[in-house]
């Protein structure tokens, strides 16, 4: 039991950090002149997503309820869960661009 709780103590430690960390950059990324950087993150975390639902195996199949639709119910869901970090990516990205446009304007009627 205590292993069990060493490990979602550290992962907790380590993982939050990094979550935040990654925040921090996509904020520093987005907010670049060219729009390219800020979708770096997001398109990763796209492809990774995309690599978890690939490389994982229904449940489905091991329970024999293996009709087709349960089947893809439970794929589209990995894929959905897995897509969490990159639609905070996008969101970050967005608010960021949003805001330097603004910004951009009001210095523009500013002069």
């Amino acid at each position: 039991m205590t292993s069990y709780v060493n490990v979602f103590i550290w992962c907790v430690i380590i993982g939050i950090p990094v979550c935040v960390g990654l925040c921090f950059l996509q904020r520093w990324l987005s907010r670049m002149d060219r729009r390219w950087p800020g979708m770096i993150l997001p398109v990763m975390a796209l492809v990774l997503a995309a690599i978890y639902t690939v490389m994982t195996e229904p449940w489905g199949e091991y329970l024999d309820v293996g009709h087709p639709i349960w089947i893809f119910l439970e794929v589209a869901g990995k894929f959905l869960a897995a897509n969490i970090p990159t639609l905070v990516f996008l969101v970050i990205y967005f608010l960021c661009r949003n805001r330097r446009e603004e910004r951009t304007k009001m210095d523009l009627k500013d002069l």
